[in-house]
C-alpha cells in the first residue's frame, strides 16, 4: 500500500494462495459493508444484508422478506444500530434518528430498483450514531408559503403542514387549507358586525314575520293611527253647556267627510232637540244632533273632511239649556291620526 493513499490496497500476487491477501483486504473493509446487500441471502423478494459492528453496535446478518410492486425505505435506528424496511419513509425523513442504508423498489416478484443511501450526511457510513439535540429533518419538497408542521411527538420532524396564509377579507376560498389573517377576520366581522347592526335597527319587519307566528292569530288587527275621542255621561242628564271633553291634542287629528264613522247615543231620548258640538280652538268644525224623542245623534249637514292640528284646543260641548230627558250618553267622534 503506498503511504498518503489509503484508498489503494496492495497488489494481489499471483500464484500460490492469493485468496488469502484477498480475504485480509475484505477482512480490512468489513467495516464498510456493514448493511450491505448480502448477494448470498438476496434473492427474488428476499432482501438479506451483511452483519458486522457499527457505531459500537453488534449488528447481526439478517434479510427482509419484501412484498411485490412496491417501494421500501431501509433505515438504522441510531440509537441501537437495528435495520429495518418500511413502505412508509416516516423513519426515512427522521434523519435525527436513523440513517439511510437502500431504497428499494420491488416488481412483482424480484428487487427491481435499488438506490444506494449509504453515504453522504443522512447515510449509515456519513451519519452520527445519536441524535443531536435540536436537529430537525423536513420532507424533500414543500409547497410555497404553507405553514410548517411536526410530523410525530419527538419534535426533530417536520412536515407541509398543508395550511396557508390567507389575507382576502372575503374568506371567499371558504376552505380548511387556510388560515386567515387577523386583518382578514377583524374585516370579515367587521362587515357581518355591520350587517347585524343594520338588521337589528331595521323596525320595517325586514323577516316579514306574521301574527300567527307569534301566537297571535285570534289577535284581531286594529290601526294603530285610528282614534275616537269619547263622549260620556253615564249619570244622568248633561248639565246645560256640558264639557264632554277639553284637550290639547299633540299629533293632527284627521277627520272624515259627514263625520264617518262617528257615533253618539243616550239611553234615555231627548224631549227637545239636543246638540254636541266639536270645537277646534273655539271655533265650531261639526255637530252632532240629538231630534226630539230621539236616542241617536246624528250628524248636522254634510261637512267636508277636515284637520284639527296639533297643538289644538280641542272641546265637545252640549248646548243650552239642559235637555229635560236626554241622559247617560255615550259613544264619540271618530277620526286617524294624522
Amino acid at each position: 500500500m503506498t503511504i498518503g493513499s489509503p484508498t489503494e490496497f496492495d497488489a494481489v500476487p499471483t500464484g500460490g494462495s492469493a485468496e488469502v491477501p484477498v480475504n485480509d483486504f475484505i477482512a480490512a473493509a468489513e467495516g464498510t459493508q456493514v448493511y450491505a446487500r448480502s448477494p448470498l441471502t438476496s434473492a427474488g423478494l428476499e432482501f438479506g444484508f451483511v452483519g458486522g459492528r457499527w457505531g459500537g453496535f453488534a449488528v447481526t446478518a439478517d434479510s427482509f422478506t419484501l412484498l411485490g410492486s412496491s417501494v421500501y425505505y431501509m433505515v438504522v435506528d441510531k440509537s441501537d444500530g437495528s435495520a429495518s424496511v418500511d413502505t412508509a419513509d416516516t423513519d426515512w425523513l427522521d434523519t435525527a434518528n436513523f440513517a439511510h442504508v437502500y431504497k428499494i423498489t420491488t416488481g412483482a416478484s424480484s428487487v427491481t430498483a435499488l438506490e444506494d443511501h449509504r453515504t453522504g450526511p443522512y447515510g449509515v457510513y456519513g451519519a452520527a450514531t445519536t441524535a443531536a439535540v435540536g436537529d430537525v429533518a423536513g420532507p424533500g419538497s414543500a409547497v410555497a408559503n404553507d405553514f410548517v408542521q411536526f410530523n410525530g411527538t419527538t419534535g426533530k420532524i417536520i412536515k407541509d403542514g398543508g395550511l396557508a396564509l390567507d389575507t382576502d377579507t372575503a374568506l371567499a376560498a371558504n376552505s380548511d387549507a387556510k388560515v386567515p389573517s387577523q386583518k382578514a377576520v377583524k374585516a370579515y366581522a367587521d362587515v357581518i358586525g355591520g350587517a347585524l347592526v343594520t338588521h337589528s335597527t331595521d323596525t320595517a319587519n325586514p323577516h316579514a314575520v306574521t301574527k300567527t307566528q307569534v301566537g297571535l292569530s285570534a289577535v284581531p288587527n286594529i290601526d294603530a293611527t285610528k282614534r275616537t275621542l269619547p263622549v260620556s255621561f253615564p249619570d244622568g242628564l248633561p248639565d246645560a253647556g256640558y264639557v264632554y271633553f277639553d284637550f290639547i291634542c299633540t299629533y293632527d287629528l284627521v277627520f272624515p267627510a259627514s263625520l264617518s264613522g262617528t257615533a253618539i247615543s243616550a239611553d234615555v231620548a231627548a224631549t227637545s232637540t239636543y246638540d254636541l258640538v266639536l270645537q277646534d280652538d273655539g271655533v265650531d268644525v261639526a255637530t252632532m244632533r240629538f231630534a226630539p224623542a230621539g236616542s241617536t245623534a246624528a250628524v248636522v249637514g254634510t261637512p267636508a273632511g277636515f284637520t284639527i292640528a296639533a297643538g289644538s284646543r280641542v272641546r265637545v260641548i252640549g248646548t243650552t239649556p239642559q235637555d229635560a230627558t236626554l241622559s247617560n250618553v255615550f259613544g264619540g267622534f271618530h277620526c286617524t291620526q294624522g
